[in-house]
């Protein structure tokens, strides 16, 4: 959570009066929905949060989402916790317990990931910090590749367990 929040704290520092984020190095600006305002939302949120564990990378639930960032990266279609575990997740293996599933769009890098995860500027559902802070997931797999539309897509799978086939 202190990570996060010093990260919120510095992209905010990136946004200008009329929510344009301009990033150090970027050669163009990113207009946001929110701006300044999802960003202190965000760093509210992580008040009171705790450290999580440090969790288990799965290539088996990697897999699974690399082949679902396959599927994302060529529609303009918002992640689906139901699409994933229907359609892909049964093919690499089994998930013990929950299953939570996070997608994000337009990130360069992995702390840009992160803070967009975070941040959720525009997002009605900002459930993603309590998702990233839950200390039942013990096992995570992800991906990304680039998008048709937004450049660049990271989808994350996060399991209780996850048993490969």
């Amino acid at each position: 959570p202190s990570t996060g929040k010093a990260l919120l704290e510095k992209y905010k520092g990136y946004i200008d009066d009329k929510k344009v984020m301009r990033i150090p190095g970027s050669n163009c600006g990113i207009q946001l929905q929110q701006g300044k305002e999802a960003y202190d939302a965000a760093i509210a949120a992580l008040e009171g949060k705790t450290a999580v564990p440090e969790l288990e990378y799965s290539d088996a639930l990697g897999d699974a989402c690399k082949e679902y960032v396959g599927m994302l990266a060529q529609a303009d279609d918002p992640n689906s916790v139901e699409k994933f575990t229907e359609n892909v997740c049964g093919k690499h293996g089994d998930f013990v317990g929950s299953l939570s599933t996070l997608a994000e769009f337009g990130g360069e890098t992995p702390e840009q990931t992160f803070v967009n995860l975070l941040a959720q500027d525009g997002s009605p559902n900002k459930n993603y910090i309590n998702t990233l802070c839950d200390k039942k997931f013990k096992v995570i797999g992800l991906h990304f590749a680039e998008h048709t539309v937004y450049r660049y897509c990271t989808f994350i799978g996060l399991a209780v367990g996850y048993k490969p086939k």
